[in-house]
């Protein structure tokens, strides 16, 4: 990300995680994959991903997302988010990591 960059990376982080609990919530494992950093898929192969009940988890409703924090610089984001899971309302923290373009969930935290 450049001073010329003229994107709105807000909108667009705040996309990405409604389209990933869009995914999460119909099961979408495929999707829910594409949304991670390639970090997360040198550690973890897409058949593993796909097959493996760790990754078939049950991320809640997503309920709003609270604040993005952008740091250009390292090309990295934090957002908080507000999720309704097991019947309660929790506070949960996405980093994001620039990769290739995109907007990457880039912990594998995520998944625990």
């Amino acid at each position: 990300m450049s001073k010329y960059d003229l994107r709105d990376h807000n909108k667009w982080i705040r996309d990405t995680i409604t389209l990933f609990y869009e995914a999460a919530s119909i099961g979408n494992r495929l999707e829910i994959y594409s949304f991670t950093s390639t970090a997360f898929q040198k550690r973890v192969s897409l058949n593993y991903f796909l097959i493996h009940e760790k990754y078939g988890l049950d991320f809640g409703y997503l309920m709003e997302v609270n604040d993005i924090n952008i740091n250009k610089e390292n090309h990295s984001a934090d957002a908080n988010i507000t999720i309704k899971k097991n019947g309660k309302i929790v506070q949960q923290n996405i980093p994001f990591i620039m990769d290739f373009g995109g907007w990457k969930i880039d912990d594998i935290m995520v998944f625990e």
